[in-house]
């Protein structure tokens, strides 16, 4: 039995806490145990993994709040558990367990990266500190895994000198993402849509960097010079009405006539059936869950460059560079033009994609070889 300890910032619900919780749902019980520790108490994320059977141990860190005890809380976990592999996700992960382990121990340690370009983006110097402190430590793990080929690039650029990269992507259940007649009348139904409406949703957190201005500009102008009723979906934590900066960028963008503004949903895979295709403009990227969940549900994709973005969406779609209004506009007018029939071809090669690369069978296997390789070297 391997056993795997988990480290991660906080067990909310993000991006790699997803990916963490499928992972511990596919991997082989029989020869893989798994523990997680967060570093911050609570999340939906954590009574998940609860359920499942996996323990679940909290360092009691408050967010924004440097606490060096923390590290004396995971060396007690190290000692109690001994495990043969130490996996860390995200930056605050990362920095506490290369601190918490003794080297030259029998437990091997790999870091998770899953941005990019963190460091020239974030404002705020306690955000910038922890990567920082990381790249002067990237040489301590085992093994830096990335999502992304642009994670890996620019950690790079800002200081990493890993031993080694391994890249493996994020994976997606293609149960739970599908294509669904049911599901997509059912949904438009509930949200009141006309039944010849093209829909453009864009599933995101509202954040200047994923670019909602530019898909609220374009996309209101089309939907008012179309000949089709064009509409618009935001879906995301801060994609509602009542935030006031989001209403008013609709009143600016003057897209409040066209926007559905759902704010954060939990019903992602139904959400997705309804569409029509996706749109993902953002100017930074690494590997964007939402285009791999649409390509699945196959959905075509109008997305920009950033990240690993082309290499997900391949001809599934359209792809344009990031913060450029006119080339996502001729993208959108393209995508809400054409016929639902080559918008379907469009999709089954998203999903074929999928299928062939991201698919959660596939990237849990990668996770297992991995783990298993290293396990072999601490013995």
């Amino acid at each position: 039995m391997i056993e795997v300890l988990h480290v991660i910032t906080s067990l909310e619900t993000g991006g790699a806490q997803r990916m963490l919780e499928k992972l511990l749902e596919r991997m082989d019980r029989a020869r893989f145990r798994a523990r997680v520790v967060s570093l911050i108490a609570g999340g939906a994320v954590a009574e998940r993994l609860t359920r499942q059977g996996i323990e679940v141990v909290e360092l009691g860190m408050r967010r924004g709040v440097p606490d060096p005890r923390a590290i004396l809380r995971l060396r007690r976990q190290l000692a109690q558990w001994r495990p043969q592999v130490l996996q860390s996700w995200l930056y605050h992960a990362d920095l506490l367990a290369a601190l918490a382990l003794s080297a030259g121990g029998p437990t091997a340690l790999a870091w998770n990266v899953r941005c990019s370009a963190q460091p020239a983006e974030t404002p705020w110097f306690r955000k910038r500190l922890a990567p920082r402190l990381c790249a002067r430590l990237s040489h301590r793990p085992e093994v830096i895994v990335t999502n992304s080929s642009a994670g890996r690039v620019s950690h790079e650029l800002s200081g990493y000198r890993a031993r080694r990269w391994v890249r493996i992507p994020n994976g997606f259940d293609l149960a739970r993402y599908r294509p669904d007649a049911e599901r997509r009348r059912a949904l438009r139904s509930e949200l009141g849509v006309p039944a010849g409406a093209v829909l453009a949703g864009m599933l995101a957190r509202f954040h200047p960097l994923k670019g909602h201005a530019l898909f609220l500009r374009a996309g209101a102008r089309l939907a008012r010079e179309l000949s089709l009723p064009l509409q618009l979906v935001c879906a995301g934590e801060g994609a509602t009405r009542d935030n006031p900066a989001f209403a008013a960028l609709l009143r600016s963008t003057e897209a409040e006539a066209f926007t559905l503004a759902l704010g954060e949903r939990h019903d992602v895979p139904e959400l997705l059936a309804a569409l029509d295709f996706l749109v993902l403009p953002s100017s930074t990227e690494a590997f964007p869950n939402v285009l791999g969940e649409a390509l699945a549900c196959g959905l075509p994709c109008l997305a920009s460059t950033a990240g690993d973005s082309a290499e997900i969406v391949g001809e599934a779609g359209i792809l344009v560079p990031p913060d450029d209004l006119p080339a996502l506009s001729a993208g959108l007018a393209r995508l809400g033009r054409m016929a639902r029939a080559e918008r379907a071809r469009l999709g089954a090669l998203g999903r074929a994609r999928v299928e062939a690369h991201y698919e959660l069978g596939v990237v849990t296997r990668a996770y297992e070889s991995l783990y298993t390789e290293l396990a072999e070297r601490t013995r």
